[in-house]
């Protein structure tokens, strides 16, 4: 079990959102919503969402308050590969244009989510 700190939990719940579930935007875009929401996976995403929303929109806050002018994103970006390594992702790097990426594999090699922030 992934244990991380709580504060980044919604990386996390972001993730299950979009790779947990088997719906796909182009199929039946009038009923995505309440067919996501049948998703257990996606249900357990958004009550998580709610839980720690508080947290969520502080760790936002947080990361927007850093200055982050056009091609000069270090800091922000920093911060980012810091929070990632902490919540255990791998292969954490940030390539050559400063995107910031890591991994976390799941228990089947597919679908595989990477994480990023630019």
């Amino acid at each position: 079990m992934l244990i991380f700190h709580k504060k980044y939990a919604g990386f996390f719940v972001i993730a299950l959102l979009i790779g947990g579930s088997h719906v796909f935007a182009q199929e039946g875009a009038s009923t995505l919503g309440s067919d996501l929401l049948k998703d257990p996976t996606v249900k357990t995403a958004v009550t998580t969402a709610r839980q720690i929303e508080e947290s969520l929109i502080e760790t936002q806050i947080s990361l927007c308050e850093v200055p982050a002018p056009p091609f000069a994103e270090d800091v922000r970006a920093s911060l980012y590969r810091e929070m990632f390594e902490e919540l255990g992702l791998e292969n954490v790097r940030t390539d050559r244009v400063g995107n910031v990426l890591g991994e976390r594999p799941g228990l089947t090699s597919r679908p595989h989510l990477v994480f990023s922030a630019h």
